[in-house]
C-alpha cells in the first residue's frame, strides 16, 4: 500500500517490484497488485501487461 493514496511514484516501484521478481530463477512471470490507491486499477492493468 502506498503512504500516499496519490503517491506519483507508485506505478515506478511496481515495475520495479516486477522486474526484480522477475529476474529470479523460480519466477516466471509475477503479478503486481497495488492496493489503496487512487489509480490502482489503471496501475495495475499497466504494470501487468
Amino acid at each position: 500500500k502506498p503512504t500516499n493514496p496519490g503517491c506519483m511514484s507508485a506505478a515506478n516501484m511496481a515495475m520495479q517490484a516486477r522486474v526484480a521478481a522477475e529476474k529470479l530463477e523460480e519466477i516466471d512471470k509475477a503479478e503486481i497488485e497495488i492496493e489503496g490507491h487512487m489509480m490502482a486499477d489503471a496501475i495495475n492493468e499497466m504494470v501487468n501487461k
